[in-house]
């Protein structure tokens, strides 16, 4: 089970760095991650002594029985429902999320809120979410075996003479059957030279047998994301194509060796892309190695150049090197991993290996 009060006490106890008395989360993410409860609106109020879980009245009556936390109904004035609730403890610095709350947001609120200094803060509670606990791990676990069954299922449907379009939304099919809530996000499923835009549109071009397929999809479990990227031959590799899948294979590899405790990001990427690089495709990888994820599909940490922040116990990233070469084809393999005391361990279960290649 979930333990949402010691999330709670955790991110008070970052105030004091911020100078401030309480904490309006506005960010989706962080609204669930603090309170369990889900809902396309509403705050949560994180006080030194208390929670308060404010919605309107969608989710009121179903909020109160399904969360511990004092739930109360927002009238047409947040701000001045939010009020009431500070004067009790006598807050006089209120802290905002600034990357969600937007600027005529933050003039309206400070202008209803006499005697309220309203402070901009960054990431106090998503900075939290960048280290999972077990309960999250189980979760996201569960997501990559979703993902990973469904994978296993669709294989033996990319076939020639269907579109992209049409194989993808088999996949979306199978998805859902296995048990995901919802597409982590739309699926990316690009053939031919189409497989060469890293994050391209899904067309109705048709699969033609010789064809490189990258398909990159993930599955949600009680809010939480998998992310995988797969590429497969619709028919046998020719000596080029497996020359560069070699070098992306042994890219991936070295990243997920590097990946431990103590290393700094920007590290995690450089090991995949000096790979890259010395076999000279080295402007052919053109985006990071990986990213967190959980309640979102892009989390904090960002395996990227110039990344200083250190690999820490608990937190899970993707691992995504990828080649694409304008004209003819891409490729790109991803997995994720969690980092533990003792190294990185392996989110899917499918090896990224060329027997994965499905040969039509």
């Amino acid at each position: 089970m979930m333990n949402y009060q010691s999330r709670q006490d955790k991110l008070r106890k970052r105030f004091t760095g911020k100078h401030i008395d309480a904490l309006l989360v506005t960010h989706q993410e962080n609204r669930r991650y603090l309170t369990g409860f889900e809902s396309s609106a509403g705050f949560v109020l994180v006080t030194r002594r208390n929670t308060f879980l404010l919605l309107d009245g969608r989710y009121f009556e179903q909020a109160k029985k399904e969360v511990p936390e004092n739930v109360v109904l927002i009238g047409a004035d947040p701000a001045k429902t939010i009020l009431k609730y500070l004067k009790p403890e006598k807050i006089a610095r209120l802290g905002v999320e600034s990357e969600d709350m937007n600027v005529r947001q933050y003039g309206k609120m400070g202008k209803k809120m006499p005697g309220i200094k309203l402070i901009q803060t960054v990431g106090l509670a998503a900075g939290l979410r960048i280290i999972k606990d077990e309960e999250e791990i189980k979760c996201i676990k569960k997501a990559f075996e979703i993902a990973e069954n469904a994978w296993r299922e669709f294989l033996p449907e990319i076939r020639p003479h269907r579109t992209e379009s049409e194989t993808a939304e088999i996949l979306r099919h199978i998805l859902a059957k296995n048990g995901s809530e919802k597409e982590s996000f739309p699926v990316i499923f690009t053939s031919g030279p189409g497989s060469a835009w890293p994050h391209g549109s899904t067309t109705k071009r048709i699969l033609q047998k010789g064809d490189i397929i990258v398909c990159d999809f993930g599955a949600v479990y009680r809010g939480y994301h998998s992310d995988l990227t797969k590429t497969v031959a619709l028919g046998i590799m020719n000596p080029h194509e497996k020359k560069v899948y070699n070098i992306l294979r042994n890219a991936w590899t070295a990243a997920v060796k590097a990946a431990k405790q103590g290393v700094m990001c920007c590290a995690i990427d450089e090991s995949a892309r000096s790979i890259i690089r010395k076999a000279g495709f080295g402007r052919y990888f053109v985006h990071s190695t990986g990213h967190g994820l959980g309640l979102e599909i892009h989390e904090g940490p960002s395996l990227v150049s110039g990344e200083k922040n250190r690999l820490k116990p608990g937190m899970v990233v993707t691992i995504e090197p990828g080649i694409y070469l304008p004209g003819k084809f891409g490729m790109r393999i991803e997995n994720a991993v969690i980092i533990r005391r003792h190294g990185a361990e392996l989110l899917g279960r499918i090896p990224c290996n060329l027997k994965n290649i499905w040969l039509a």
